[in-house]
């Protein structure tokens, strides 16, 4: 038993000083600087099998209507708040000259968030939330919100 004990301690301080142990095997730091050493390998098959599945999939999912149209709305609504948060307080602080444009900015975007979220789920529940039905409301609702932006701007500069 202590021999078994004596062994494992000399197997430990020879992986830890990056010797080679006893029976000629390499110590762990020096089978990954051996492995780090070697060329990248060229694909195989296994590898373009991981490929051919990953465009099969991809074609899937890019055949599935309410996946793309999800996706696009994302990368819309994306696009629209990094624009509102990058030139919003610079329009505020240039145009109308707001002392805390950003803090202004940062509140309206959090409430209408919540607000938008909440009603919008409610809104779909009550529609008896169905595809068609959801982008029937959201057209109505940015349209809405597209003509009463437009009206409070149009009063503003007058």
């Amino acid at each position: 038993m202590a021999e078994k004990k004596k062994i494992r301690h000399q197997a430990l301080v020879s992986a830890e000083d990056g010797s080679e142990n006893q029976g000629g095997e390499l110590s762990t730091r020096e089978a990954v600087a051996d492995q780090s050493s070697k060329p990248l390998r060229s694909m195989d098959a296994s590898d373009a099998c991981i490929v051919i599945r990953f465009l099969k999939d991809m074609k899937i999912l890019l055949l599935n209507k309410v996946f793309v149209v999800n996706v696009l709305g994302y990368i819309a609504y994306n696009f629209v708040v990094g624009a509102y948060s990058y030139w919003g307080p610079k329009a505020g602080y240039n145009i109308y000259h707001m002392k805390n444009a950003d803090y202004t900015f940062g509140a309206i975007t959090v409430v209408c968030g919540i607000l938008g979220s909440l009603s919008g789920g409610f809104a779909l529940d009550y529609m008896t939330s169905t595809i068609s039905n959801a982008f029937k409301m959201a057209l109505q609702v940015n349209s809405r919100l597209l003509y009463t932006n437009n009206e409070l701007f149009l009063k503003a500069k007058a």
